[in-house]
């Protein structure tokens, strides 16, 4: 899916979502995932290319979510 090709640049290049999506859409334009997944990458951006359920960031993460159910 697109969300994981860019998690991979983003991961492989230390580089923020807004940077691997820009690699990424030069190489194919029509790449565009949708509001969870940007969301989601962001975070991945922010742990550091890593998932830590223990961190702030991610336990605000899932907060966020489950008061938008």
């Amino acid at each position: 899916s697109n969300a994981r090709i860019i998690s991979y640049v983003m991961k492989t290049n230390q580089i923020d979502f807004d940077a691997a999506l820009a690699l990424v859409k030069a190489k194919r334009s029509i790449v565009y995932p949708n509001t969870g997944f940007r969301e989601q990458l962001n975070l991945y951006s922010q742990l550091k290319y890593t998932v830590n359920k223990e961190s702030d960031e991610y336990k605000q993460f899932c907060a966020k979510l489950a008061i938008k159910r």
